[in-house]
């Protein structure tokens, strides 16, 4: 929204979201129930490029390093995606549900069973 004339500067279809935006390098990302990740132009509100890969809704997406880390609401799966491309560059099963990701310095931290978890990015 442009603040000085109260109008929208873009606006955007997209489908029931079922985690908090993301913004990082210009790009809007945006997780949603049917498991799949849209990243859009920040300035235009253009799709850029979607990821895919279960119908799981996902819960959370941290953007760090060129890449996009995500968790979903019912797997045990850490998902890295290339945020360039969209594409899928590893995942990680767990023994657990990944909860409250936070990527710093070539690591990946999430909280499960009372513990923090460290993986290397």
């Amino acid at each position: 929204m442009d603040v000085a004339t109260g109008k929208s500067r873009w606006r955007s279809p997209v489908e029931a979201l079922s985690s908090p935006l993301t913004v990082a390098g210009g790009t809007v990302y945006l997780g949603g129930y049917s498991g799949r990740l849209d990243a859009l132009d920040a300035a235009t509100g253009r799709p850029r490029r979607s990821f895919h890969d279960r119908d799981e809704a996902i819960l959370q997406q941290v953007v760090a390093g060129g890449m996009i880390y995500l968790r979903n609401r019912s797997d045990y799966w850490l998902y890295a995606i290339d945020a360039a491309g969209g594409n899928l560059q590893w995942r990680l099963r767990t023994s657990f549900l990944p909860r409250s990701l936070v990527v710093s310095e070539g690591m990946v931290y999430m909280i499960t069973r009372g513990k923090v978890v460290a993986v290397t990015a």
